[in-house]
């Protein structure tokens, strides 16, 4: 993966799927955050927009995976989060990340404020979802904002009860801790 390129997150909110898409934007990779509820045609419609070098995906959101399988790019790996997957070719991530080294290689390209981190999805009320881009300093702004008015510090827990798909709960939620270094919460029962 280089600067630039996109991957796809099919996934619920974990910290896994935040460790994710910050690890991607780090050297400068968008993540397409694609809405769990999705199915068929609009899911299949998201993933292509997004243009993805690979498309990482919850094991327990593969039955939806599997219906457009057929209609996905064959060059595009399906990589899986969980336990096991039923989908042909498709990569255990958790094996694929044993395999990377830790090291940091350079050089990496230089990430600028108008760079995208991440495509957003309209709900498709008005038809197929659209991606709305959403550049490294849109994302500060709105996790600046939300920190500022909020009055949030270290101390604080932020319990992010939106999907993280979605760009309350990705910018809002996690940018707002990220920027206070506040921890995010899991609600229990």
């Amino acid at each position: 993966m280089k600067k630039g390129d996109c991957v796809a997150l099919f996934l619920e909110n974990k910290p896994e799927y935040v460790a994710t898409w910050i690890g991607l934007s780090k050297i400068g990779v968008i993540s397409s955050l694609i809405n769990t509820n999705l199915r068929n045609q609009p899911l299949l419609h998201s993933l292509e927009v997004s243009k993805p070098k690979c498309i990482i995906y919850s094991s327990s959101l593969e039955d939806a995976i599997e219906q457009i399988q057929t209609n996905l790019n064959k060059d595009i790996p399906l990589m899986f989060d969980g336990t096991h997957s039923k989908l042909v070719n498709s990569i255990h991530l958790e094996n694929l990340l044993e395999k990377t080294s830790s090291q940091l290689v350079y050089p990496y390209e230089k990430i600028k404020p108008s760079d995208p981190i991440m495509y957003v999805f309209t709900s498709g009320t008005t038809g197929l979802p659209k991606p709305a881009v959403i550049k490294q300093s849109r994302y500060c702004a709105g996790g600046m904002t939300f920190f500022d008015v909020s009055f949030l510090n270290k101390t604080d827990i932020v319990y992010v009860t939106l999907p993280i798909y979605h760009a309350n709960g990705a910018v809002i939620g996690i940018g707002a801790s990220i920027v206070s270094g506040a921890t995010v919460g899991k609600y229990k029962h």
